[in-house]
């Protein structure tokens, strides 16, 4: 068969890993829910289901839904329309990556709660380890969970053998290197076949996990070392994302905490941006470390009084301003020479996807930045 794109590609392998689920749930709850395709999509590849409980908390209601869907405008961290022990399988499908530290403790917990003795949870999602090694990024997800890490957070939440698939093999462990992620859709040759083969049993060589675990009804969550794990796991990968910095003509130099990027006097542009990362709404401290080369005093302080930096937090690839500050040569100046920490201070109502933190460089003085920045939610 020949798929029109990745994304065509990667939800047929989805639909078959949704046809192999298991068999005999009346009562169907789907964690998230786009649109009537989505419920079509259930029906037309897990028959027999009574009843579909569809929550969603963001998307408008569909039109004309199937006869057996129930429309809940609930969280999915916390579905009050829901009884306990009421459904056989908990879906949901490419949405823990969504979900910020809180909402994913909540939302394992009450997937325990709302199923019944021998109810499957069953979640799938982009894998970590992959989508990194690949360079592939979503601007809208707050957290792609290893397959390890999956697994123990759902064994905190109660729920016993999970049992993992990949989807989608994107790392050969035999040659140590990652594969392309988008193959010759046009042809499905024997290589992409074996891919499709491969990934089923090594989940963590795959782009996207699939796990099945079922409810255990003599535990209950651990809500608090949950909520220890899941805060560990956020805090770790935020630090990292941090680091993750872009430059267009800078120099990088070193690694880790330590890395720096610099620009020469005389050259103009982004000397850092990036990562593009979600942010939840609330107050933020932004700090960034300049250096610029030690006081030269032939310049004259008229040389030092101009412009030579900007520091911002945008979004929407610069099209949104949501902090900014101009930085003079006497800003960065230093008396012993040396990096100087800069501020940026701001406020979101509501979460914010594809945020970038940048300084740019005028070319009125040589700039040297760490990669990293510090981030504090005040």
């Amino acid at each position: 068969m020949i798929y029109p794109d990745i994304n065509e590609f990667l939800h047929a392998l989805r639909t078959q890993a949704l046809r192999a689920m298991p068999p005999g749930a009346e009562v169907f709850l789907s964690a998230g829910c786009s649109g009537l395709w989505y419920f079509n999509w259930i029906r037309d590849n897990y028959p027999g289901i009574k009843q579909h409980l569809g929550v969603e908390a963001y998307s408008p209601k569909p039109d004309s839904l199937p006869d057996e869907a129930v429309w809940l405008t609930d969280h999915i961290y916390d579905m009050k329309s829901v009884s306990s022990n009421s459904a056989d399988i908990v879906f949901a499908g490419q949405t823990v990556e969504h979900l910020w530290p809180n909402q994913m403790v909540g939302f394992l917990c009450e997937a325990h709660r709302v199923l019944n003795s021998d109810g499957w949870l069953i979640l799938d999602s982009p894998n970590r380890i992959v989508t990194q090694g690949l360079g592939w990024q979503h601007n809208e997800h707050t957290m792609e969970f290893t397959v390890d890490e999956i697994v123990h957070l759902v064994q905190l939440a109660g729920f016993s053998q999970p049992r993992v698939k990949g989807v989608w093999q994107c790392y050969d462990r035999n040659s140590h290197t990652f594969l392309p992620f988008e193959p010759d859709l046009k042809i499905m040759d024997i290589g992409t076949n074996t891919r499709v083969i491969s990934a089923v049993p090594h989940p963590e060589d795959s782009f996207i996990w699939w796990l099945e675990a079922q409810k255990d009804p003599a535990r209950s969550p651990d809500r608090a070392k949950l909520s220890l794990a899941v805060d560990a796991i956020y805090h770790r990968e935020l630090n990292r994302t941090l680091q993750r910095v872009r430059t267009y003509s800078g120099v990088i130099e070193g690694y880790g905490d330590s890395q720096t990027i610099s620009m020469p006097q005389g050259k103009a542009g982004f000397v850092r941006f990036g990562p593009y990362m979600p942010l939840q709404p609330g107050r933020y401290t932004v700090r960034f470390q300049i250096a610029t080369a030690p006081f030269q005093a032939h310049l004259g302080l008229r040389h030092y009084a101009a412009p030579a930096a900007t520091i911002d937090v945008v979004t929407q690839a610069g099209n949104t301003v949501l902090a900014k500050r101009l930085l003079r040569g006497f800003d960065l100046f230093a008396s012993q020479a040396g990096f100087r920490t800069f501020e940026l201070h701001l406020t979101l109502d509501q979460a914010t996807f594809g945020v970038e933190f940048r300084v740019s460089s005028t070319g009125q003085l040589p700039i040297t930045v760490r990669s990293a920045i510090e981030l504090v939610a005040n």
